[in-house]
């Protein structure tokens, strides 16, 4: 069965452990393209390798600390065509996801996948421009 989000390009923060890694496993059972950063390298090329093995799905690790805002801007101006602009964003800030609903251009709203807090499409792509996602 193919899933909705299938092929999407989803960014996971944290993923080595915890909620990251539990995201990163419910959108690779769910066919996503997998772009995973934490701060430990080992634990999260463990974890490419087991979704690669389990989901088949594609993956591309890095070892960031997301604090850093001019590491994630080089990290993110760094990443292979192959990759194009990412789709979802795993998790936002409770504060950064109320002030992204104002804006009449996002359409930002909880998906089903409990531990997903918010998705922001990416309004660069013209087809998902006036897409909405459900809850």
């Amino acid at each position: 069965m193919t899933h909705e989000l299938g092929g999407k390009r989803v960014l996971i923060s944290g993923a080595s452990s915890g909620i990251g890694r539990e995201c990163a496993r419910a959108f690779a059972e769910r066919g996503c393209r997998l772009l995973l950063v934490a701060r430990r390298s080992d634990r999260l090329d463990a974890l490419a390798g087991d979704l690669q093995q389990r989901f088949g799905v594609e993956t591309l690790t890095s070892s960031l600390d997301v604090r850093d805002r001019s590491a994630v801007e080089g990290w993110l101006g760094g990443l292979p065509e192959s990759w194009g602009e990412i789709d979802i964003l795993d998790r936002l800030y409770p504060a950064d996801a109320l002030r992204l609903r104002r804006d009449p251009n996002l359409n930002i709203v909880q998906y089903s996948i409990p531990t997903i807090h918010v998705l922001a499409p990416n309004l660069k792509r013209p087809h998902m421009a006036n897409r909405t996602f459900r809850r």
